[in-house]
C-alpha cells in the first residue's frame, strides 16, 4: 500500500479512538456527507494520457488512487463523527479499495512496464562501471508501503582492496553506496527525488571484476510526479546530501 493510502488509513483508526467529532484537520478542503455504499471497487483510472517513455501511464494511474483515497478519507471522517457503526462498515471497504487498488497498479507495472529500461547516467573517472536500471516490480516492502522498484548491476572495473584507492565518496566502512537523482526529459532535475542505494560489502572482495546488485525504489510520491521524467544521474554523497 502507497505511503499516503497507509496515512489515510491510519489517521482514520485514530478518529475511531478519539472522540467522534474530535478529528478535523484544518488544511482539509470541504466535506461532503456519504455512505457505505460509495466504496465500491476502484474507479476506471485513465490511462489514455500522454505516455512518458519510461513509465508509460503510471503515473496517471496513481494520481487516480491517491485521489480516491483522498476523498475516501473525508468521507470517512464524516461517517465516524455522526454514525460510528456506518463508519465502521465504510472503514473496512475502504480498506478492500485500496487493496484492490494495489492490485490493479501492481499488475499494470507486471503487464506494461517490467524489464523496461530506464536510462542511468554514471559520474566519469569512478573504479565501477553499471547500465541502466531496470523495472522490477511495484510491491509493498517492508514497511508496508508500496515501492515501484528497480535495479541495476555494477561490475568494478578496478581492484578496490589496497589502501592506495580513494573510495572515500562511495564506501564507508563496509557500506558501498550509489546516489542518484532523477531529471525530466529536458535533463532538469525533478525536486526532491534523489535516492540512495546501500549495500554491505567486504573490502577484501572488493576485485577487478566483482558484479553488485543495487536496488532504487520510487514510492508513491515520486511515482505522481513522473510524467516527465527522463531517467536518473548519478551524484555524490554530497550532493545527495545538499538540500
Amino acid at each position: 500500500m502507497s505511503t499516503i493510502h497507509r496515512i489515510l488509513w491510519c489517521a482514520a483508526l485514530s478518529c475511531m479512538a478519539m472522540s467522534l467529532a474530535g478529528c478535523g484537520n484544518g488544511d482539509d478542503p470541504d466535506e461532503t456527507t456519504a455512505g457505505p455504499e460509495a466504496a465500491v471497487g476502484p474507479k476506471a483510472a485513465a490511462t489514455s494520457g500522454p505516455s512518458n517513455p519510461y513509465v508509460k501511464n503510471l503515473p496517471q494511474l496513481e494520481r487516480a488512487s491517491v485521489e480516491e483515497a483522498t476523498q475516501l478519507k473525508q468521507e470517512l471522517r464524516q461517517l465516524l463523527a455522526t454514525d460510528l457503526e456506518k463508519g465502521e462498515a465504510f472503514r473496512l471497504q475502504t480498506l478492500e479499495k485500496a487493496r484492490l487498488w494495489d492490485e490493479k497498479i501492481s499488475a499494470y507495472v507486471s503487464t506494461n512496464l517490467a524489464g523496461q529500461t530506464i536510462p542511468l547516467k554514471p559520474l566519469e573517472g569512478r573504479p565501477y562501471a553499471f547500465g541502466d536500471l531496470t523495472i522490477v516490480d511495484f510491491n509493498r516492502g517492508p514497511d508496508t508501503l508500496n515501492l515501484l522498484r528497480t535495479k541495476t548491476t555494477l561490475t568494478l572495473t578496478q581492484d578496490l582492496t589496497g589502501d592506495g584507492v580513494n573510495v572515500a565518496d562511495f564506501m564507508m566502512g563496509r557500506s558501498f553506496a550509489i546516489y542518484i537523482k532523477a531529471v525530466d526529459l529536458d535533463g532538469n532535475d525533478i525536486p526532491d527525488m534523489k535516492k540512495p542505494s546501500t549495500l554491505s560489502v567486504n573490502r577484501a572482495d572488493m576485485v577487478e571484476g566483482k558484479t553488485l546488485e543495487f536496488y532504487f525504489n520510487m514510492r508513491s510520491r515520486d511515482v505522481v510526479r513522473l510524467d516527465n521524467f527522463g531517467g536518473f544521474v548519478e551524484i555524490t554523497r554530497d550532493e545527495y546530501n545538499a538540500k
